[in-house]
């Protein structure tokens, strides 16, 4: 599957638009549906936001959503700490045998450092495949989709600042 994304020019955006920078262990994967969050106000997440009507549960057709429990390592910036254990809920996923996958995401398991945004359902999601970083092996961390977005060990300790609450 080929999903649109937001993509960010410098790590401010994007830590601009995180609610946490974490590092975490994977514990485990399951699949399952996903439906719409209707009491959003925001019309990327509730495609019926400023109107009256709320379709139900019938009337909607879930799609297809990786749900990934994972244990909080280290947080570089917003209000997880290390050992929470949190819900990381992405596109895509086996639903009757059939896998659907997006195209040109690295997976969760070649991933070390997360910029995350909160869900209204108390999960979390990866703010796009800019957001997913991997050790450059010098202290730092570097994006695995946009080689420019590199985070710097002066970075760790500024990111928390910039977070939005």
């Amino acid at each position: 599957m080929v999903a649109e994304e937001v993509w960010y020019e410098t790590l401010e955006q994007m830590a601009a638009n995180s609610v946490a920078v974490v590092t975490f262990e994977l514990l485990e994967t399951e699949y399952g549906l996903v439906y719409p969050d209707w009491s959003s106000d925001d019309p990327m997440i509730n495609p019926y936001a400023g109107t009256d009507f709320t379709p139900s549960r019938e009337e909607t057709a879930g799609r297809p959503g990786t749900f990934h429990h994972v244990r909080v390592v280290s947080v570089a910036a917003g209000d997880l700490s290390p050992g929470d254990e949190i819900v990381i809920l992405e596109a895509g996923g086996e639903v009757d045998g059939v896998m659907y996958e997006a195209v040109g995401r690295p997976e969760l398991t070649e991933v070390e450092l997360l910029f995350l945004d909160a869900t209204s359902e108390d999960r979390y999601v990866i703010l796009g495949s800019q957001a997913r970083f991997a050790s450059d092996g010098e202290g730092g961390y570097r994006s695995l989709v946009s080689p420019e977005l590199q985070i710097t060990p002066d970075d760790l300790d500024e990111l928390a600042e910039l977070i939005h609450s």
